[in-house]
Formats: C-alpha cells, sequence, structure tokens
C-alpha cells in the first residue's frame, strides 16, 4: 500500500494543527481573563453568540464557596452548574456564554408562567 503522506507533509500538518491548538488556546484564556475581570465588577449575566440562550452567576447558596451558573431563555430556567470555588469564567467560556447581557434575567422573567 503506498503511503499518501511524505514525512515532511506530515511534519507539516501536525505543526500546523499544533499552532491552530495553540491559538484557540490562547484565545480561551483570553476570553476568561476578560470575563473573570468582568464578574470581579459585578457583571453576572451573559449570553450565547446567538443572543437567545443566557447564565447569570451567583454565588453558590447550597455549597461552601464557589459559584452557581444558572441557564435560562425566553422559555424559562434550564438548568444549573456549580462551579466550584473558582469565579466561574471559565465554565461560562466552556458552554458557550461570552457575551455581558445585564438585565436579561428581569426581562425575560417577565413571560415565564
Amino acid at each position: 500500500m503506498k503511503n499518501l503522506m511524505t514525512d515532511e507533509d506530515f511534519d507539516a500538518e501536525f505543526n500546523r494543527l499544533m499552532a491552530e491548538m495553540d491559538a484557540a488556546d490562547a484565545l480561551k484564556r483570553a476570553t476568561v481573563a476578560k470575563l473573570e475581570a468582568l464578574l470581579a465588577s459585578g457583571s453576572v449575566e451573559f449570553s450565547d453568540d446567538s443572543g437567545a440562550h443566557f447564565a447569570a452567576v451567583t454565588p453558590e447558596a447550597y455549597a461552601c464557596g464557589g459559584f452557581r451558573i444558572t441557564r435560562y431563555d425566553a422559555q424559562g430556567l434550564a438548568g444549573h452548574t456549580h462551579t466550584g470555588d473558582d469565579s466561574g469564567a471559565q465554565e461560562l467560556v466552556e458552554q458557550g456564554y461570552t457575551i455581558p447581557a445585564p438585565g436579561s434575567m428581569d426581562r425575560l422573567s417577565r413571560g415565564w408562567m
């Protein structure tokens, strides 16, 4: 069976993929740092890119330390996640909630009945 990729091609593709992963990781770290700063300044509500799904970060009431991320949309509450002892920024990024959305829970909750 004939090898379709030379060693040089394989190395080049591997290096390209590693650089792509490194760039994505750097962007994720920068986004987490930005959200940590927003959370520290008091911003607690965020939306995803679609603007249809939201998350609010609040201190965890049922555990010692940590935060709770409560997910919601126009239909109502959709679930929550306990973040442990961190601020919740990492979890927000992983779940796709990166756009500040102040007042979104109050605005949407008027239609939850």
